[in-house]
């Protein structure tokens, strides 16, 4: 049961990285990297991609690891 719980959590983290990236990437618009600047309508959407992605990451992590100790119980 570990083991499933695990493998479902890896998934979703998957589907996370692969929709927003991973959290050292930058996702800016085109026309921000001509003038160097943000709005804040940017500004906030780059931050929820950040956090979404850090979010997809806990959960390949979380996965990795309940499958990892699914093997010694």
């Amino acid at each position: 049961m570990l083991n499933s719980i695990g493998l479902f959590f890896s998934i979703v983290g998957t589907v996370f990285l692969i929709c927003y990236g991973l959290p050292s990437k930058l996702h800016l618009p085109p026309k921000a990297l001509l003038d160097q600047g943000l709005t804040e309508k940017e500004e906030i959407e780059n931050e929820k991609i950040k956090k979404l992605a850090r979010l997809g990451v806990f959960f390949l992590m979380g996965g990795f690891i309940l499958q990892l100790m699914s093997n010694f119980i």
